[in-house]
């Protein structure tokens, strides 16, 4: 009885671990802003150390090299714990895309600059 009572808990939690590996939630965001170029954008974004300063439920974030694909950073989000975050993929002035991993999940940021004439579009699909 014991035997089959544990192998039950074991798939169990195997099946939850399953479950919750391949469940997957996303959100989006974007905003067209008139008379902005995307270096101008860039030029902040990419200045990671300084992101609290404009972001205000940030604490403080620090990079650890130059903003290129590989690099890491520490970021420390105001009444929570430091994360580490990996960039996976950076195309200056265009997009960056961060990599967080947490104990059964990953979480991606993309943020996309795309220009339209004299109108920049911020895009986080």
């Amino acid at each position: 009885m014991e035997i089959v009572l544990f192998s039950a808990v074991i798939l169990s939690f195997a099946a939850l671990i399953f479950l919750m590996r391949n469940q997957q939630w996303s959100q989006s965001y974007s905003k067209r802003v008139k008379g902005l170029e995307a270096s101008q954008v860039w030029k902040v974004w990419s200045d990671i150390d300084q992101w609290h300063v404009w972001q205000s439920d940030i604490e403080y974030a620090k990079l650890e090299g130059d903003f290129v694909e590989g690099s890491h950073f520490k970021l420390k989000p105001k009444g929570v714990s430091e994360v580490d975050i990996q960039l996976i993929q950076v195309e200056t002035n265009k997009v960056f895309t961060d990599q967080t991993n947490f104990p059964l999940a990953r979480m991606y940021g993309k943020h996309e600059f795309i220009q339209h004439g004299d109108e920049l579009r911020l895009k986080q699909p």
